[in-house]
């Protein structure tokens, strides 16, 4: 009887085995059809958005707002409500497909976002602070300092698998008594064992809140989610774009929901009401695009508003479950979790848009409303965190990873 149970836990591990391999084998190709496929997915979506426009400026607009008898009011609040809500959904998606993400192994200072020509500067001169010498770097921060300037205290130790530089004098933080700072100089991190070595030889980066995207094949700064729609990651350089297009895009689409209602409904009932359709789109166009904006409308309106709790919550999507596994494992333990990002709703919003007052050294809130790239409140190897966060974080050993290695301190250029 052993030696019979013996021969069937054998046989299960190598059933248990083979399904990890085809799993494994699965799921790379599955991962490189993803990012092959990225550029199908983008060009979809511009044909889509594409029709569904030209089918509201076309059909919609002229029906509901150039008839004889609509007010004049009417007709400019909508034609310039109608031309930015389109310049704005159009203008993020763009900056969310051509900015990257951002990895561990990129050069500090990051390089300015991607701006409108001509306006572009105009506005972000507009919106960013005056009364600050750091105004005129994009990320508000003195530049890295050179290696043999960077020194390490010999009483400090390594929290939780990596240090937390702040490149950010703690007086310009709205909520100092909230938030702490590490003192220390330099950049440290965990290292990656999906990703090649550098060409140094060292292994390669992974700082608190990255990681590696297996369809991208990288270590992404902030990762949140690969998405195929912006043939990309979304990350710590594109985030905000990317959320600010699922805002106005899902407005954009429930107003020409909207207003598309009866023009569609005309559409439907021509052939036994006699009267002409009066314009280029095809009746079954407007039919299609009204469904179309319908359903992107309120899908698109709920990821905005999951995506935004998770943005209130300091959160991104691995996060999120993250910190729920984390949650029960603290449990358990008689012990309290709590995500050592969180600083209070307001300044979780603020950080992620990187707006706030000039006494904060940030760009003004009014830069939501324009058609103009911020760059992130931090680096991607520093972050602000609550107070006593160690008090409620979890121990390095219980944090869940993907494939990381440990770094005794490894300090990276």
């Amino acid at each position: 009887m052993l030696g019979c149970g013996t021969a069937v836990a054998a046989a299960g591990r190598c059933v248990n085995h083979g399904f990890l391999r085809f799993e494994r084998i699965v799921s790379r190709r599955l991962d490189r059809a993803t990012k092959a496929l990225g550029p199908v997915f983008v060009a979809i979506a511009l044909v889509l958005i594409g029709t569904c426009a030209f089918v509201f400026f076309e059909a919609v607009f002229p029906e509901r707002f150039l008839q004889p008898t609509t007010p004049r009011w009417r007709t400019a609040v909508g034609g310039l409500w109608s031309i930015y809500l389109s310049l704005m959904f159009s203008f993020h998606y763009y900056i969310a497909i051509a900015t990257p993400p951002g990895a561990p192994t990129d050069p500090l200072p990051a390089r300015r976002p991607r701006q409108l020509p001509l306006v572009g500067r105009l506005f972000l001169r507009i919106v960013s602070p005056s009364n600050t010498a750091s105004a005129s770097r994009p990320d508000h921060r003195p530049e890295q300092p050179p290696r043999r300037e960077r020194q390490v205290k010999s009483d400090e130790k390594l929290v939780s698998g990596g240090s937390h530089l702040s490149r950010r004098s703690p007086s310009h933080s709205p909520t100092n008594s909230q938030i702490e700072y590490d003192r220390r100089e330099g950049r440290y991190a965990r290292t990656c064992k999906k990703c090649p070595p550098l060409p140094s030889g060292q292994r390669s980066p992974k700082p608190e809140r990255t990681h590696h995207c297996s369809v991208c094949s990288q270590c992404v700064l902030k990762f949140d989610h690969h998405c195929p729609w912006i043939k990309g990651c979304v990350g710590l350089h594109n985030e905000r774009s990317f959320m600010l297009f699922l805002v106005y895009f899902s407005i954009a689409c429930l107003f020409a929901a909207w207003w598309g209602f009866a023009p569609a409904k005309k559409a439907l009932y021509l052939t036994t009401s006699g009267e002409r359709w009066l314009y280029r789109t095809p009746r079954l166009f407007m039919l299609l695009s009204e469904v179309l904006s319908s359903v992107m409308g309120i899908a698109v309106l709920i990821m905005s508003l999951s995506q935004l709790l998770l943005v209130i919550r300091a959160q991104t999507n691995v996060e999120s479950n993250d910190n729920s596994w984390y949650r029960k494992v603290a449990e358990a333990r008689g012990r309290k979790y709590l995500n050592p990002y969180d600083l209070g709703w307001r300044a979780n919003l603020s950080e992620f848009f990187n707006v706030g007052t000039e006494a904060e050294a940030r760009h003004h809130w009014t830069a939501l409303l324009l058609p103009v790239a911020l760059p992130p409140a931090s680096d991607g190897w520093s972050w602000r965190k609550r107070q006593n966060w160690q008090r409620y974080a979890m121990a390095a050993e219980d944090e869940l990873t993907d494939e990381e290695q440990a770094s005794e301190g490894e300090e990276f250029d």
